[in-house]
């Protein structure tokens, strides 16, 4: 059995593309050779590009979320940064990948993507996983 990672370095229509690739390959020896038995490929996700946004805007994303009776989520910001988490536990960064879609370094299979009314108020985000959101609601008057 060998793992390794392979680097892929691709001209598509003049734009160069970089992914990483986890390989499993599994090998045997039968009949006097080595032969080549199952492969896994596992692309390596990468986090995005950050933007930075003006404090007025990123202030638009503070407060208090519910996703269930018991469960809250509170987004602060000071201007510069936004911090996130669960209520009882350590905040950790959000970055935003573009204006409503925020995520977590290290974390690149999730992003919390925010919803807002007619009046362009955040009213609640879906933290995504493959395409499944965990729905929070902004709880009234919860600008922080």
């Amino acid at each position: 059995m060998v793992v390794h990672t392979d680097d892929e370095e691709e001209n598509y229509h003049g734009q160069v593309l970089h992914a990483r690739y986890l390989m499993t390959e599994t090998w045997w020896k039968g009949a006097g050779a080595w032969k080549l038995a199952p492969v896994h490929v596992y692309a390596v996700l990468k986090d995005s590009a950050a933007i930075e946004l003006p404090a007025a805007n990123m202030a638009g994303y503070a407060g208090r979320y519910s996703g269930g009776d018991d469960l809250v989520y509170v987004i602060k910001g000071d201007g510069k940064q936004l911090t996130g988490g669960r209520q009882g536990r350590k905040p950790t960064s959000l970055r935003l990948e573009i204006r409503d879609v925020l995520f977590v370094t290290g974390l690149a299979r999730v992003r919390k993507i925010f919803q807002r009314d007619k009046e362009s108020k955040v009213t609640g985000f879906g933290d995504r996983r493959e395409g499944e959101d965990l729905v929070w609601h902004r709880e009234p008057r919860s600008s922080l």
